[in-house]
């Protein structure tokens, strides 16, 4: 099993759009990159799962939905970029479905965890 990222797709189409598992991809940063070489090592296997995630949040760790809430507490307007969507996902959430891809007879690949958005 590979966590994956949206990161594996350049981000260029449009944000009311939502990316798809047949996708071709095209990672514009060193991250990306490395990422879609994870996968492509996935697939050398004869059973895979290839989980792509984005936007994850957690208890613990910095990341968007904790930033947010705690300029919330400090601010009365916060500005941030407005060109881009996504589909937060908790940590919990994503040990969840990690726990019920393993338990469960999905077929072997790639699957998306949310909906990866640019």
């Amino acid at each position: 099993m590979y966590i994956s990222t949206d990161y594996v797709f350049d981000g260029k189409m449009d944000v009311e759009k939502a990316y798809t598992e047949d996708m071709p991809t095209g990672p514009v940063s060193a991250y990306g990159r490395t990422k879609l070489l994870g996968e492509e090592n996935a697939k050398k296997s004869e059973k895979y799962y290839i989980l792509r995630t984005a936007w994850l949040y957690g208890k613990l760790g910095k990341n968007f939905v904790k930033t947010m809430l705690g300029l919330s507490e400090k601010m009365d307007e916060i500005s941030v970029v407005n060109d881009q969507n996504g589909s937060p996902t908790s940590t919990t959430t994503l040990c969840e479905i990690i726990e019920g891809v393993m338990e469960g007879n999905l077929p072997w690949g790639l699957v998306f965890i949310g909906v990866c958005i640019a």
